[in-house]
């Protein structure tokens, strides 16, 4: 199955990572790699915040030499670092005119086919999981039960000098934007 999806992709990349000698594992995948003749591969090199500029040039020259001795004729070899955010502009760059563009997946305007409560549901988990690193709970699921649309205030003119008012015992909530103004 897996051969068979790789010979229907636009592109393969390959990831290797910098601080890790090229293995058992990796040599498995590349010579699976090298029996697909028509799909344009890219040696991407990882993590490369994590080694020294001699490392990094041993794991490129290592990962050009593996591709020689399995006639696998690289696309591209990019080192890049995610983590440092080095490069992966560039990586992205490349494999852009890879990927030939396809039909619309959804209506004009719409971004996903998810409904916003489980968009909502999957920013409220991934705000709960930001910042813990250390210790991954096992699992964490938000489940937005309901959602109201947002009270608006009356619209007020800059002369008025009347203030909304809420007719509930609550103090009254508003949404404000930190997006920088422009001025004039």
């Amino acid at each position: 199955m897996v051969r068979t999806t790789w010979a229907e992709v636009d592109a393969i990349g390959f990831c290797i990572p910098a601080d890790q000698k090229i293995g058992p594992g990796d040599r498995f995948i590349a010579k699976e790699l090298a029996g697909i003749k028509k799909t344009p591969k890219i040696a991407i090199i990882t993590k490369t915040d994590l080694v020294n500029g001699k490392q990094l040039a041993e794991q490129l020259i290592a990962v050009d030499q593996l591709g020689q001795e399995l006639g696998i004729s690289w696309a591209e070899i990019i080192p890049v670092s995610a983590t440092a955010n080095k490069q992966v502009g560039l990586l992205a760059d490349l494999l852009i005119p890879l990927m030939p563009e396809g039909p619309a997946l959804y209506p004009e305007g719409d971004l996903t086919d998810e409904p916003e409560q489980v968009m909502v549901a999957e920013l409220i988990r991934e705000a709960a999981l930001e910042g813990v690193r250390d210790e991954l709970p096992h699992s964490i699921a938000v489940v937005v039960e309901e959602m109201l649309p947002a009270r608006t205030a009356p619209p007020t003119s800059p002369s008025s000098t009347s203030t909304p008012t809420s007719s509930s015992s609550a103090p009254a909530r508003r949404a404000s934007s930190s997006a920088p103004r422009a001025s004039g």
